[in-house]
């Protein structure tokens, strides 16, 4: 399609140049952060351009690339130079339909398909009280999520409770069930186990048994 007008100034560095995404549906976005020769243009789709707009180029930065496909059915997520993931989903899911990964979730987060392997946000950062009475802020992924603990005992640190753990977790109510929150990232054994503490005790993982999930135990 033609543009929807001549390429503009972005932000404080960049350009920007958009159209009309098919059968007038949207509008998406070509963005570059600087005005140099350099091949460094990314397409802006019209989802993320919407939810990009509402979040802010002073806020997220420029697109570091085009947008990926997150693991979930349908998300799309695109990286931003001021350490911003944002994803959009197709259909909300129950925490939402689109999220902003910042720091400093953004940099314990990975990547989605990094060493943590926590996969894409399913809810927006929200605080939680522990059952012992600590404040953290948390933010949900697919497969895990990352807590910014700001008050008690281990109060500033950022921890994260994945998968094996993470089900279990739940299981046992999170935050705000008897484990409380996570004291310290999963850690490997001696013995080959892999093994988390929490506020309200650990839970202990065996990767050599058919049925992990069973060999998760609470102490």
């Amino acid at each position: 399609n033609a543009p929807n007008g001549n390429v503009a100034k972005f932000g404080s560095t960049g350009l920007i140049q958009t159209f009309p995404g098919l059968g007038g549906t949207g509008t998406l976005a070509l963005v570059k952060p600087d005005t140099t020769s350099a091949d460094n243009v990314a397409q802006v789709q019209a989802r993320m351009y919407a939810y990009y707009s509402t979040v802010s180029v002073a806020t997220a930065g420029y697109p570091l690339g085009d947008a990926q496909n997150c693991s979930s059915a349908g998300c799309t997520f695109q990286l931003f130079s001021n350490r911003y993931a944002l994803f959009v989903y197709p259909l909300p899911v129950a925490g939402g339909q689109n999220f902003a990964v910042r720091d400093p979730f953004f940099t314990k987060w990975g990547p989605p398909n990094g060493s943590l392997g926590i996969g894409s946000p399913v809810t927006a950062e929200t605080s939680v009280t522990s059952s012992t009475g600590s404040h953290a802020t948390v933010q949900s992924f697919t497969a895990g999520a990352i807590y910014n603990i700001t008050s008690g005992v281990i109060s500033g640190r950022l921890l994260a409770v994945v998968e094996p753990f993470y089900d279990v977790y739940l299981a046992k109510g999170g935050a705000t069930g008897s484990l409380g929150l996570p004291t310290a990232d999963a850690l490997a054994l001696p013995n080959g186990n892999r093994q988390q503490t929490f506020e309200g005790g650990a839970l202990e993982y065996d990767p050599r048994s058919e049925e992990h999930t069973s060999e998760l135990q609470s102490h």
